[in-house]
């Protein structure tokens, strides 16, 4: 045993302890991470004396101690790197501003640094560690660990240390969830929905939230379904009223309550809409007059209009594998800052019940079929993003083909088709599948869904996806009690996606720009032959009318689609946009 003292946020004191403890135990395996100031006055202090000096108490064990540690660590190679954190990032708590930041800030680092690959990274959420006795009105007796406990739950959490995020709590979590951060009562949800909508206006409101400022005056429902649409969205998204002209985005909703709500509507109306419908319907007045339609008239459009208004020519956009458009809406949102319309096209298939389109070609007919009842006529723009950018390829050749002008197809962050390396998935089973999608839902919604292969090997299909269901209803991707069958269209989708060969030839060549992410991703490039890797442009000069411009933005190949980096594409994406145009 080796006991050094250092500041983890001072490199040098870092260097010297890490070097110390090499000269007398020879190779390091693993790194935990527990510093923290817990004695300092700020560690509860009240909001309003929050200031730089209680932020920087906090923040230096944590925040600047991690950024040390990635330095100095730069080139070991370890088995696995343990950080941790507090529940009070999940649940936030009174007097702990600047703590539960600091803690934020270290399950967000832990999750960057496992997309950049490497060694595995594990931020672990824990209770209160109580050592003295606590009085009976202590108000964290409940839910503190005595040390028997805690060292208990850290041999456990040491003896499987895995990457991604683990959560200790000693109550029900959702229950704290709700009543900390959702500011309602256990089961309040449940009666009002033995309620009944008749009887929701007399009830006591679950939040206390005022409206926020937003671009339009408020308008009180009209109709019973306006109304009922009304209390689902203040229950979901913690408001004591909604207009029916407000913006579901606009409020703060993103794609996990948009898939939440699609839930809670099908639960209140019996009418399945793709949570997609948002994108093009953001307002309870828009949804109203969907579920006021007879269900015979609304038919499949791949089309999304995301974001219809403005005087420059349309942008379309196709999405990855997955075929979701939910995660354009930051994208198209700033483009509208730019009187740039943004449509995207969202997967046949996603409902479950119709089967997923099995060749690129057939989805760009469909696309391209849906685009021309937008814009009849070139020139188009065009792009996709990762599986969606063969999908924008072949729109194009199928455009020129017919005559139509294609001024540009942007592609976001993907090799060329032939760079994708499909005999690695030959041999996958439903059971890899599935543990793929959960991968990739854990990178998009940045909450671990731990679902193991040997787990999940020694169940049925259905009971495979009832634990993928469940996993994400922990986590709050989709609400309690949503049936598996509505997350079976997803998996489709992604599985057939991911294993449809394309390999065009190169005789329509089309302008191309490739926008490359800053950070990659290393499971990302591990399926790239090394001659593309190699290739600044991945291979997209065969199918490029002239050099192929290349865009570098900020971000990995997910986070340059989200705030704050998607600014930085956005700019970028209109600047091309506007050359191509000659505006």
């Amino acid at each position: 045993m080796l006991l050094v003292r250092a500041d983890v946020a001072d490199e040098r004191e870092m260097r010297a302890a890490l070097a110390q403890a090499h000269r007398q135990f020879g190779a390091l395996h693993g790194i935990i991470h527990a510093a923290g100031r817990l004695n300092d006055p700020s560690f509860i202090s009240p909001f309003t004396e929050v200031g730089e000096q209680e932020s920087q108490a906090q923040f230096a064990p944590k925040i600047y101690g991690l950024y040390v540690l990635e330095k100095v660590l730069w080139e070991q190679v370890l088995d696995f790197c343990l950080v941790i954190s507090s529940n009070s990032a999940v649940l936030g708590g009174i007097g702990f501003a600047a703590y539960s930041a600091a803690n934020s800030f270290i399950d967000a680092f832990a999750a960057r640094q496992n997309q950049l690959g490497g060694t595995p990274w594990l931020s672990a959420n824990w209770d209160t560690w109580l050592f003295d006795e606590p009085s009976e009105m202590s108000p964290v007796a409940e839910f503190s660990m005595t040390p028997r406990e805690a060292i208990a739950a850290f041999q456990r959490l040491v003896s499987c240390v895995a990457d991604g995020r683990m959560i200790v709590s000693t109550g029900d979590l959702q229950a704290r969830f709700d009543q900390w951060v959702r500011r309602r009562e256990q089961g309040q949800w449940v009666r009002r929905r033995e309620q009944g909508p008749e009887k929701q206006s007399t009830s006591t409101p679950e939040t206390q939230h005022s409206r926020p400022d937003v671009a339009v005056s408020y308008s009180a429902p009209t109709s019973e379904v306006e109304s009922q649409l009304a209390s689902l969205w203040q229950e979901l998204l913690g408001f004591t009223t909604v207009g029916i002209h407000d913006d579901f985005f606009e409020l703060g909703g993103d794609s996990l309550t948009a898939i939440r709500l699609m839930t809670m509507i099908k639960e209140e109306f019996g009418r399945q809409f793709p949570p997609a419908v948002l994108l093009a319907k953001p307002t309870i007045h828009q949804l109203a007059k969907s579920l006021e339609q007879p269900t015979a008239t609304v038919s499949f459009s791949p089309m999304v209009a995301i974001q219809p208004k403005g005087t420059l020519l349309p942008f379309f956009c196709v999405p990855g594998t997955g075929g979701n458009v939910l995660y354009f809406h930051d994208l198209a949102g700033c483009m509208a800052e730019y009187d740039r319309p943004f449509y995207a096209f969202q997967a046949l298939g996603l409902d479950g019940r119709t089967p997923p389109l099995t060749r690129i070609e057939e989805i760009a007919a469909l696309n391209v079929q849906a685009l021309q009842e937008v814009q009849p006529r070139g020139p188009y723009h065009l792009g996709g993003h990762s599986f969606g950018s063969w999908v924008a390829l072949e729109m194009a050749r199928q455009l020129q083909r017919e005559g139509h002008e294609v001024a540009l197809v942007a592609i976001l962050d993907t090799g060329v088709p032939s760079a994708r390396d499909l005999s690695a998935m030959g041999g996958w089973d439903d059971t890899r599948w599935l543990v793929a999608v959960a991968d990739t839902l854990s990178r998009i919604y940045e909450k671990r869904l731990a679902l193991q292969y040997d787990q999940l090997a020694q169940l049925t299909p259905t009971a495979q996806l009832e634990a993928l269901t469940r996993a994400m209803e922990t986590l709050g991707i989709v609400q309690p009690g949503t049936n598996a069958g509505e997350i079976r269209g997803f998996v489709e989708v992604y599985k057939t996606q991911a294993q449809i060969p394309y390999n065009p030839e190169p005789d329509s060549p089309v302008r191309l720009v490739l926008f490359r992410a800053r950070e990659p991703l290393a499971d990302f490039l591990l399926g790239m032959p090394e001659s593309l890797r190699n290739d600044e442009a991945w291979g997209w000069q065969q199918y490029s009318k002239g050099p192929p411009v290349v865009e570098y933005v900020p971000g990995d190949h997910l986070t340059m689609m989200s705030h704050p980096h998607v600014r930085q594409l956005a700019d970028r994406l209109h600047t091309v946009l506007c050359a191509e145009q000659g505006t």
